[in-house]
C-alpha cells in the first residue's frame, strides 16, 4: 500500500497515525494550549453564577469558601467586581472578588489571590 504524501504542518500541531491490517488514519490536530484556569476554580464558579442569574447565591458560595479555607466569614465584608475577562478566554466577563476584613486588619495576600484565581 503506497502512503499518501503529506505537507509537514506547523510547529504548532501534532500528528497521529493509527496502522490498521486494512486502513491507515493520519490525522493532524493542533495542540491545545495549556488551560490557563482550574474550571473548578471559586472563580469560575461564581462567574458561571453571575451568568446563569444566580448571583444571589454567590456570597454564600464565598461564605463555604472561607468557611474551607479555616476562615470565618463574619470577620470579611465580601464584595463583588464585574471585569472584562482577560484575551484569549472563552468568557466574556469574570467576576473578581474583593475580600475586606471587618476589624480593619489587612487580607492575607494568599487568600485575596486564592479567591480571585
Amino acid at each position: 500500500m503506497q502512503r499518501d504524501k503529506f505537507e509537514v504542518p506547523p510547529r504548532n500541531f501534532h500528528k497521529y497515525e493509527t496502522h490498521h491490517p486494512q486502513l491507515l488514519i493520519r490525522a493532524t490536530t493542533p495542540l491545545k494550549p495549556m488551560v490557563r484556569f482550574n474550571p473548578y476554580s471559586i472563580q469560575l464558579q461564581l462567574t458561571r453564577m453571575f451568568q446563569d442569574g444566580q448571583s444571589f447565591f454567590a456570597l454564600t458560595k464565598v461564605q463555604d469558601w472561607l468557611k474551607e479555607k479555616q476562615q470565618d466569614p463574619n470577620d470579611y465584608e465580601i464584595l463583588f467586581h464585574q471585569r472584562m475577562a482577560p484575551p484569549g478566554s472563552d468568557l466574556v466577563m469574570v467576576i473578581e472578588v474583593e475580600l475586606k476584613r471587618r476589624d480593619g486588619q489587612p487580607v492575607d495576600e494568599w487568600l485575596q489571590k486564592e479567591v480571585n484565581t
